[in-house]
């Protein structure tokens, strides 16, 4: 009997412990929940520039040094920019603008506000009135603007995947920075999806970083 009492008294011990053990667990569960809750609400921010961006889709008859020499009146020099290519993605444009047309992506020196993009956007859809024939477009202008996290266009068309900005002009997520290089998002247009062009948002981004920490 001596021995069974024993045993149970080993028993309760040892059930003890691992009460113990599992209170001092939970408690150190607790402290690291405490360590890494956020305790105070978010406070707003005030956003910081951006790098204006600027995709160009024209005629072939198209001056394209007049364009460049008008955007570049309006927002100041380009920075960086690609080589033209041609426009073989959709045939969305081809009943207005015609046939064989190209494209180049522009990066401009001057930092904006990223609200900026609003105006922007309007002005740019008054210089393809500027450059129409005929009421039909010759070219067409899509600004956007560059951040360290995402590349973001301006439109007029509303969409699920689009944030309305005001002045009837939305806007939309193209690219995602996301271990070390951009992704694209389902609804990414196919020549933004392109190695080439990936790899020149990718230059801009550099040299924005690089503007920014100048300019502190």
């Amino acid at each position: 009997m001596t021995i069974g009492v024993f045993k149970c008294v080993r028993v309760l011990i040892y059930c003890s412990l691992i009460s113990l053990a599992f209170l001092c667990l939970h408690d150190d569960i607790l402290l690291d929940e405490q360590k890494y809750r956020v305790t105070e609400m978010g406070k707003p921010t005030i956003a910081k520039k951006t790098a204006l961006i600027c995709a160009v889709c024209y005629c072939p008859d198209v001056v394209i040094d007049a364009v460049h020499h008008t955007l570049e009146e309006l927002f100041g020099p380009v920075a960086l920019s690609t080589d033209p290519f041609p426009f073989l993605y959709t045939h969305y444009y081809e009943k207005e603008m015609g046939e064989n047309l190209y494209k180049k992506f522009l990066c401009f020196q001057r930092l904006i506000e990223p609200m900026d993009i609003v105006n922007i956007k309007l002005e740019t859809n008054d210089l393809e009135e500027k450059f129409a024939i005929s009421q039909r477009r010759q070219v067409n202008l899509d600004p956007g603007y560059m951040e360290i996290p995402k590349l973001i266009l301006a439109t007029t068309k509303n969409f699920s995947h689009r944030i309305y900005l005001g002045k009837g002009i939305y806007g939309d997520i193209q690219l995602v920075w996301r271990h070390g290089r951009f992704h694209v998002n389902p609804w990414t247009y196919p020549d933004y999806q392109e190695k080439i062009n990936l790899e020149f948002f990718t230059r801009v981004r550099e040299w924005y970083i690089k503007t920014m920490n100048n300019d502190q």
